[in-house]
């Protein structure tokens, strides 16, 4: 499946350069606080067929994370590439590649979350699932239980 950048997707006009950015930044903060080393797959194909970076992070921006006004942490979940497509794709949480390590968050906010837990979290089916833009299902997990599931928060 080809990944939709379209700004009716994401609210960004080109929303994966403001993904690259995120994560140069967050590659950058990980290694300052974390002493590790992330290695992003540049091309397409091995981003699809392998994941984000060899050592299995996942990267995603989330410009409302912890802003007063939003409802947690936004988890994908699942997407389609038009809004009249019937099918859901597994995306986020749920996509087959090589994550373990799922990291949200924005220029102020990190939460790093083992993939698995989000997923049992979801699983759990105590958070509704919910449509924002017609072409990603996410569910939101508050604040309160990002911070308690998370293997670590980093407050900038």
């Amino acid at each position: 499946m080809e990944i939709n950048y379209r700004s009716e997707n994401s609210g960004h006009e080109d929303s994966g350069t403001v993904g690259e950015f995120y994560q140069d930044f967050v590659k950058d903060i990980i290694w300052e606080k974390l002493g590790i080393k992330i290695e992003y797959y540049i091309t397409q194909k091995d981003q699809y067929n392998k994941g984000e970076s060899l050592q299995g992070w996942e990267i995603k921006y989330d410009q409302h994370c912890g802003k007063y006004y939003s409802q947690g942490v936004s988890i994908e979940i699942a997407e389609k590439t038009k809004a009249e497509n019937l099918e859901w794709v597994p995306s986020g949480i749920y996509r087959q590649d090589n994550t373990l390590i799922y990291v949200q968050g924005n220029e102020k906010l990190i939460y790093i979350f083992a993939k698995r837990i989000l997923q049992l979290l979801h699983l759990s089916k105590r958070y509704k699932e919910r449509e924002p833009k017609h072409t990603i299902k996410i569910f939101y997990l508050p604040y309160k239980d990002a911070d308690k599931y998370c293997s670590k928060k980093i407050e900038l």
